[in-house]
C-alpha cells in the first residue's frame, strides 16, 4: 500500500465525523503533499482526489460559520462552491466517493440550499469567441479539440476551459440557474431575511450533525397578517385575492418545515423561527400567546 492510499484509508477511517482533531491534522498532511512530487500519473490522481475531498470538507465547514455569523450570502456562495468541488469528485472516482461520504456532504449541501429565501436568478447568455484548454492552453473549437474533456482529472491537474474572449448576449431572469450566486434578491445583507437558515443553524449546532426537512404546509396566523387588505395580494402567494383565498381559512396557508435531528438541539437553543417573517413579527406573535404552528 503507498503513502497515499495509507492516507487514504485513515481519513475513510474518520469519514462520519471529519472535523476533530485527528482528521485535522490528517488533512493538514494531505495538503503538504505536492501533486506534482507523486511518482505515477495514477498516484498524482489518488492524490488530487485527496486533496479535493479535504479542501471539500473545510470550505463546507466554513460556509456553515458563515451561516452562524450570520453572513448568509457568503455562505450561499461557499456552499456552491462546494457543491462544484463535489461534483468533481464524483466525475473523477480515483477512489470510491462513498467512502469518504462524498455523497452524503452532496445532500447536506442541498439540504441547505433549500433553506435559503432566494427564488429568482440572473443567468447571462454569451457567445465564446475563443476559449483555451486550462492543462495544455490548446484553443478549442466545435471543429478542434486538444482531446482534454472539461471537468476530467488528468495526471492530477483539473481541466477547465479558460474563456478567452467572450460577447455578452443577454442577460434573463429564471428559477433554475447555472450560477446560483446570481440572486435577485432585496436586503441580501439584512441577516432577518434569514429566520429559517438561522433557526436551523441553531438547532443543529455544528456542521455534521444529522438532520432531514420535511416540507409540508400549515395555517399560520392571520393576526400576522393585519397590514394586508382583503382586496390585496394573499400572503400564501399562490396568486388569489387574500379575501377569497385564505381569509376564509383557519390561517394563510404557506410553507411549513418540520425538522427531524438526531438528537435534541442545545439547551440554548432561542426556538422556533418562522420562515420568511422578520423579528418584528416573531415577537408580536409571540408576546400575542400565540402558538407557533
Amino acid at each position: 500500500m503507498t503513502a497515499i492510499d495509507e492516507m487514504a484509508e485513515s481519513l475513510t477511517a474518520r469519514a462520519a465525523a471529519p472535523h476533530g482533531l485527528a482528521w485535522q491534522a490528517l488533512a493538514d498532511q494531505v495538503l503538504a503533499m505536492e501533486i506534482d512530487d507523486a511518482p505515477t500519473d495514477e498516484a498524482k490522481n489518488r492524490l488530487w482526489f485527496l486533496r479535493q475531498y479535504v479542501a471539500m470538507v473545510r470550505a463546507y465547514v466554513a460556509a456553515f460559520e458563515e451561516m452562524r455569523d450570520r453572513r448568509y450570502y457568503p455562505a450561499w456562495c461557499q456552499l456552491e462552491q462546494v457543491e462544484i468541488g463535489l461534483k468533481a469528485l464524483l466525475t473523477n472516482r480515483f477512489y470510491d466517493p462513498s467512502r469518504f461520504d462524498v455523497p452524503g456532504l452532496v445532500s447536506r449541501i442541498a439540504a441547505w440550499q433549500e433553506l435559503f429565501p432566494y427564488g429568482v436568478f440572473i443567468s447571462p447568455g454569451m457567445r465564446v469567441r475563443r476559449a483555451t484548454c486550462s492543462i495544455c492552453g490548446a484553443a478549442n473549437t466545435i471543429d478542434i479539440h486538444c482531446g482534454h474533456r472539461p471537468g476530467r482529472v488528468y495526471a492530477g491537474r483539473f481541466c477547465a476551459r479558460r474563456l478567452e474572449e467572450v460577447e455578452l448576449r443577454e442577460v434573463s431572469v429564471v428559477l433554475k440557474p447555472v450560477q446560483k450566486y446570481s440572486v435577485l434578491f432585496a436586503d441580501v445583507d439584512n441577516p432577518d431575511r434569514y429566520t429559517l437558515v438561522g433557526s436551523v443553524v441553531e438547532m443543529v449546532g455544528e456542521p455534521f450533525a444529522h438532520w432531514r426537512a420535511h416540507w409540508t404546509f400549515a395555517y399560520h396566523p392571520h393576526r400576522l397578517f393585519a397590514h394586508v387588505p382583503p382586496s390585496g395580494p394573499c400572503p400564501c402567494g399562490g396568486g388569489g385575492l387574500y379575501e377569497t383565498c385564505c381569509a376564509p381559512r383557519p390561517g394563510v396557508r404557506r410553507p411549513h418545515l418540520d425538522i427531524e435531528l438526531e438528537r435534541p438541539p442545545p439547551a440554548d437553543w432561542r426556538g422556533a423561527r418562522l420562515h420568511g417573517y422578520s423579528e418584528e413579527q416573531l415577537a408580536r406573535l409571540e408576546n400575542a400567546g400565540a402558538s407557533l404552528p
